[in-house]
C-alpha cells in the first residue's frame, strides 16, 4: 500500500507537471503569434 501511494504521488506529479509545462508553452505560442499579428496590423 505504501508504494502504491507513493508511485501514485508521483505520477500525480508527473502530470501535474506534464500539464503545467504544455501551458507554458502554449501560453509562449499564443503570445508570439499574438504579437506577431499585432505588429504587421500597426
Amino acid at each position: 500500500m505504501i508504494v502504491k501511494r507513493r508511485n501514485s504521488m508521483k505520477q500525480t506529479f508527473f502530470i501535474s507537471f506534464l500539464v503545467f509545462s504544455a501551458n507554458g508553452f502554449i501560453y509562449d505560442f499564443g503570445k508570439e503569434q499574438f504579437t506577431g499579428l499585432f505588429r504587421e496590423r500597426n
